[in-house]
This record gives structure tokens, C-alpha cells and sequence, in this order.
């Protein structure tokens, strides 16, 4: 019988992550002061995060560098760094319009629209 995987809530998310990094600092037999130490994020932070999963994505990064986490974070959004390398004209960085919003550098045309789909 196929099961059907449940979506989490982004809140069950960060609580999730917050578990897994404390069961990897755990494992790699570290404290929370020493984990602090090497991450350069604050004690308190650390305490913060393990409990309620909030902390800044800097902080985050800090502490999965700190105990050798750093790939999955990588991983992320790296459908981007393949599409741009297949054809750098269509993927050029948005321009910054006065009112804070982006636009695309240029336009698709429908042949070229189709082609990639």
C-alpha cells in the first residue's frame, strides 16, 4: 500500500531542522557552550534555536558549517546554477526598477519559451 506523504507546516519544519541539528551535535559529543564556541553564534541564539527552531539564516549556516553540515545547504536551489549555465543570454540578472520591484532582462519569445519546456 502506497502512503501518501504529509506536507509539514513550515513552523513543523524549523522544529525539525532544530532536532536534527541537535541529535548531530550530540553525536559529534559536543555541549551547547562548545557547539557556541565554534559556530561564533551566541550561546543564547543556540538555546533559542534548539528549542523553538528560530534563528537567522546566518547563524544557521554557522553551526552546520561548525559540524560539518554544510552540503544539504548547498544542494539548495541548485536547479538555478544548471539552467543558467546552459544559456547565459536568456538568464541574465533582473534589473532593479525605482519602485523596488525586478524585471526580467529581456523578454522570451514563445519559440523560445516552448524550447525549454
Amino acid at each position: 500500500m502506497k502512503t501518501i506523504p504529509i506536507k509539514k507546516t513550515l513552523d513543523e519544519q524549523q522544529l525539525l531542522i532544530a532536532q536534527r541539528a541537535r541529535m548531530s551535535r550530540l553525536y559529534a559529543g559536543l555541549t551547547q557552550e562548545l557547539l557556541a564556541d565554534r559556530s561564533h553564534v551566541s550561546y543564547a541564539s543556540l538555546r533559542k534555536f534548539e528549542h523553538s527552531g528560530e534563528i537567522s539564516l546566518k547563524s544557521l549556516l554557522r553551526i552546520a558549517n561548525a559540524l560539518g553540515e554544510e552540503d544539504p545547504f548547498l544542494a539548495l536551489f541548485n536547479k538555478a546554477d544548471f539552467f543558467s549555465c546552459l544559456n547565459p543570454k536568456l538568464f541574465k540578472r533582473p534589473k532593479l526598477c525605482k519602485n523596488g520591484t525586478y524585471t526580467p532582462s529581456r523578454k522570451f519569445s514563445e519559440r523560445e519559451m516552448e524550447e525549454w519546456e
